[in-house]
């Protein structure tokens, strides 16, 4: 009985240090609470509401960009038009470094990625290629947080055939 006594004691201290891998953490709402007092900070440094920006097309045409309260309202571009973008404000300091990157069409300097580095004149400027359909956002990765920068609807080139007149001539 004894020896059943001892084994139960150790079998219960083992239970009690292993943890098999599971971590406590706080409850939902409390997380809810940190992570979103974590991105309130950043925001104040960055404060996106603040930004402006642009686009220049390569006729020199300039289409200022509206800020809706620390993001881009939607711009429409031709598909496949090649473009000089620039945006500046709060957060963007000259040398500082943003990831730039696009998940459904376009291309950031040529690329679907790119880390493009705050000027001088504390301007973030890259060159954007549309593609050819849909809504196509930018994404910016800034100080650890990513959020859309801007989103580009892809419209028809005015010198493309009519849906239909396509289909007849395949």
């Amino acid at each position: 009985m004894k020896q059943v006594a001892v084994g139960l004691v150790w079998l219960a201290l083992g239970v009690a240090w292993a943890n098999a891998g599971y971590e406590s953490i706080s409850p939902p709402g409390e997380r809810g609470r940190q992570r979103m007092t974590t991105s309130e900070t950043a925001s104040g440094i960055v404060n996106r509401a603040a930004w402006t920006g642009g686009i220049v097309l390569a006729d020199g045409t300039e289409i200022k960009l509206e800020n809706a309260g620390g993001h881009f309202l939607p711009v429409r571009l031709e598909s496949g038009i090649q473009c000089r973008m620039w945006v500046a404000g709060p957060g963007l300091v000259p040398g500082r470094s943003v990831v730039l990157f696009t998940r459904c069409g376009g291309f950031i300097n040529g690329s679907v990625k790119d880390d493009v580095t705050v000027g001088a004149d504390g301007c973030l400027r890259f060159d954007y290629q549309n593609g050819v359909f849909g809504s196509q956002p930018i994404q910016a990765t800034l100080m650890g947080n990513t959020a859309t920068l801007l989103t580009v609807n892809a419209t028809k080139n005015s010198q493309d055939p009519p849906e239909e007149e396509a289909h007849e001539t395949k």
